[in-house]
């Protein structure tokens, strides 16, 4: 399998902040295609291996923007406080006003 790109933290932090749960487990051969949308001209499918997928999640644990529990034998991700923030500043950079086609020269003020 061909690694088109690496996953970055950030990437990473949308994923887990869409809801999306990742589920690691040894007795898994390898890893499924991960699919998401991210605005702009990458649609196609991330693909991924295991190494690069472990080393950041241990990064963002370490950074206390996840936490890792166990419950009923899966491995549950969860957003900290800290990686909600984070993902909200990430939202917010990529966040773009529309600009109206026909902008109005005249403004306009109400009287109290």
């Amino acid at each position: 399998m061909e690694i088109n790109k690496r996953l970055t933290t950030k990437e990473l932090l949308k994923i887990i902040g869409i809801g999306a749960l990742i589920v690691v487990s040894l007795a898994m051969p390898g890893l499924p295609k991960v699919y998401f949308l991210l605005k702009g001209k990458n649609k196609k499918p991330l693909y991924f291996d295991k190494k690069n997928l472990s080393s950041q999640i241990r990064r963002l644990k370490n950074k206390e923007l996840i936490s890792i529990s166990e419950e009923r034998g899966d491995t549950i991700i969860r957003l900290t406080e800290k990686g909600k923030e984070k993902v909200l500043r990430y939202n917010f950079e990529e966040l773009e006003l529309e600009r109206p086609e026909k902008w109005e020269q005249e403004r306009y003020f109400e009287r109290k």
